[in-house]
């Protein structure tokens, strides 16, 4: 009777823990069927989507190319445009203006300022820097000191050469041979002095002059016609006309 008792208690316990250990198992299985439906579960912005699996709407692909193209053009150097305010100072310089002349009266200016304001062409008279002949200045190269130039004159001069000790400027203490108007009397000049055994140099000294004209600016210049010269130059032969930049008009002159 007792083992009969022992045995049942036995088989019980046996049972029970048996019961325990599926319902135990059973939760296991579902929480884990639980998680991987989970990881299927589809998060917003959690996706990943292979490129060559993406279809982008036209609407995006204009986007994408838009922003593509705003990078490009950030990458490219910028590039400086050319000021204007330089342009205009070069065009400046390099103006032309028709000249009549030259023409030392002032009255005869007048007549001409007046007959070319009926025909529509503004014109002034005006004082203009003319490039005239240059001097040939022959000379022997300066001397260290004034001294030394002194002795040198004295030597030229006991051997009748005409000459003088230039005072001042750039060849100051050299000794002037003499200045020509003309290349060939200078070089001459040069030659004779390389026979008395000396090392004469030959410069040339540009000369500018002020000389009164008559200026047509380019904006009327078009105005003014060959045909035109031509019927003004009958009535005076000296007329000249030349075409010069602008900046050398030196000034306006008032006519009285």
């Amino acid at each position: 009777m007792r083992w009969t008792v022992i045995s049942l208690l036995l088989f019980n316990i046996i049972f029970l823990l048996w019961n325990w250990l599926e319902y135990s198992h059973s939760k296991k299985v579902e929480a884990l069927n639980v998680s991987v439906e989970g990881a299927h579960v589809e998060m917003p912005g959690a996706k990943v989507v292979l490129l060559s699996e993406r279809s982008v709407p036209v609407g995006q692909a204009a986007v994408v190319v838009a922003i593509d193209a705003a990078d490009s053009a950030a990458a490219q150097p910028s590039v400086t445009p050319p000021v204007a305010g330089d342009a205009a100072s070069v065009d400046q310089e390099n103006r032309q203006c028709l000249l009549l002349g030259p023409y030392p009266d002032p009255q005869a200016a007048r007549a001409l300022l007046e007959r070319l304001a009926s025909l529509q062409i503004e014109a002034k008279y005006s004082a203009v820097e003319v490039a005239g002949e240059p001097d040939y200045w022959v000379y022997l190269r300066p001397e260290p000191t004034k001294e030394l130039a002194a002795v040198k004159l004295r030597e030229l001069q006991e051997k009748k050469i005409d000459s003088f000790i230039i005072p001042q400027g750039e060849i100051a203490n050299g000794i002037s041979l003499g200045v020509f108007d003309k290349q060939e009397n200078a070089e001459k000049r040069r030659q004779a002095i390389v026979e008395m055994g000396y090392n004469p140099q030959l410069r040339i000294n540009p000369r500018n002059y002020i000389e009164n004209w008559v200026v047509i600016y380019p904006e009327h210049s078009a105005l003014f016609s060959p045909e035109l010269y031509n019927q003004l130059h009958l009535e005076n032969n000296k007329l000249d006309l030349r075409k010069d930049q602008c900046n050398k008009v030196a000034s306006q002159i008032d006519i009285h």
